[in-house]
């Protein structure tokens, strides 16, 4: 088949079939690329933001309890010195 063909009509048809297998890897590739550009946005908006929000409420939980204990702490230091006045006092 190929036999009878001139250099030039063979050279044509490998440059043009190896031009449609390069514009077939490249539709092939971009469509890959988009698929996965999509399952990582999907990842980002159901895993990521989750856990950054997970985040955020441990850490306001952790400012709240270094607020419950620093008021404990100032509760404690004022009820200690009302004892030492009340001791003070006591032994004068």
């Amino acid at each position: 088949m190929f036999r009878n063909l001139s250099i030039k009509s063979r050279l044509v048809f490998v440059i043009g079939f190896l031009s449609l297998l390069l514009t077939g890897n490249g539709i092939v590739g971009t469509t890959s690329l988009s698929t996965a550009n999509d399952s990582l946005k999907t990842m980002f908006e159901d895993q990521l933001l989750p856990m950054q929000q997970v985040s955020q409420i441990a850490r306001l939980i952790g400012d709240n309890q270094m607020g419950e204990m620093t008021q404990q702490n100032a509760a404690l230091v004022q009820a200690a010195s009302v004892f030492k006045l009340n001791v003070i006092k006591r032994s004068a």
